[in-house]
């Protein structure tokens, strides 16, 4: 069969591949500012959640997250074709594979699987969850890994994610994270090949053999028209957020909090092109960001959902 065959197959597998419904965000988050940099090749999407008059509802956007646990933690055969009877077993197994420990960022990256999922149409194409021995042990490599087809261009998505208060510190840390990959190519081999011997072969059907061929490594495919791209995901506090008093007389909270987020997404940028530039990584970046009013909080909470769930199940 031919490359451009092949790639037919690929944009159809994807296309038709069980993915977060595009909206599904919508309600509890909004885009304020997508931006682009050709000196980093890189791009940024900033997020606020979503406002009252005078609250930011992180709650909801907590338990919407939360919402997406199965999709994330449970390979497709293990939820789909289910008699209701199982749906209570269902939660209750995806709630089994994350950790219980205080320092857990599996917030963030579950957060990361949905913004790649419903803003890049990329399903995730290895389920890392469902490998864990040990469900208080962290999964090692890439955050995630996703793909998709932009007109003739195929993009493999490796993911980083960090959900520190500090958010200069969590660029530092995930671009030096992501630059070890970058040095030494065995560390993304290694991954590839995980991810060709663990594709979540329910998620496309016929045409998961087409898909594992575009991720190995030794493949006989074409790959110049495949674009790897570094995803961030960067959840971090914002003092603009711990103050009321931000808001101006005539303004209710969430455009005052937009109008601070473009100022304050300026810097940012200006700063991860820096970090990015002097890391000599040449590959494209995009960036998601979204600022909580305490991301410790944040992380907190989502554990005790998932930790209430555990303890409904002893």
């Amino acid at each position: 069969m031919e490359d451009s065959a092949k790639q037919k197959l690929l944009e159809s597998a994807v296309a038709n591949a069980p993915r977060i419904p595009a909206g599904y965000l919508d309600p509890c988050l909004r885009l304020v500012r997508s931006t682009n940099s050709t000196s980093a090749k890189a791009n940024y999407d900033f997020f606020i959640i979503g406002c009252t008059k005078d609250e930011i509802n992180e709650r909801e956007f907590l338990e919407r997250i939360y919402g997406l646990i199965v999709r994330y933690a449970l390979k497709t055969g293990e939820y789909t074709a289910k008699e209701p009877e199982s749906f209570v077993h269902i939660v209750d197994t995806a709630c089994s594979r994350f950790t219980s420990q205080e320092d857990s960022g599996e917030l963030g990256e579950l957060t990361l699987f949905a913004l790649l999922e419903c803003y890049r149409n990329a399903p995730q194409i290895i389920n890392k969850m469902s490998l864990k021995t040990d469900p208080n042990m962290h999964f090692l490599g890439f955050d995630a890994i996703h793909l998709t087809v932009v007109g003739d261009e195929v993009r493999l998505y490796y993911g980083e994610s960090k959900t520190w208060k500090d958010h200069k510190a969590a660029v530092k840390k995930a671009i030096s994270s992501i630059n070890d990959y970058d040095l030494h190519p065995e560390l993304e081999e290694y991954e590839l090949n995980l991810a060709c011997s663990n594709i979540d072969s329910g998620k496309f059907g016929a045409h998961v053999d087409v898909v594992r061929e575009y991720l190995n490594p030794y493949g006989a495919i074409d790959k110049s028209n495949i674009r790897k791209v570094y995803a961030v995901f960067i959840g971090t506090s914002w003092d603009s957020l711990t103050s009321l008093e931000v808001r101006g007389v005539t303004h209710d909270l969430a455009t005052t909090l937009e109008n601070e987020m473009v100022r304050s997404s300026i810097d940012f940028t200006s700063m991860c092109d820096g970090e990015i530039i002097q890391s000599g990584i040449r590959r494209p970046f995009e960036f998601f960001v979204i600022p909580f009013e305490d991301i410790a909080a944040a992380r907190e909470a989502f554990r005790a959902m998932i930790g209430a769930r555990r303890e409904d199940i002893t």
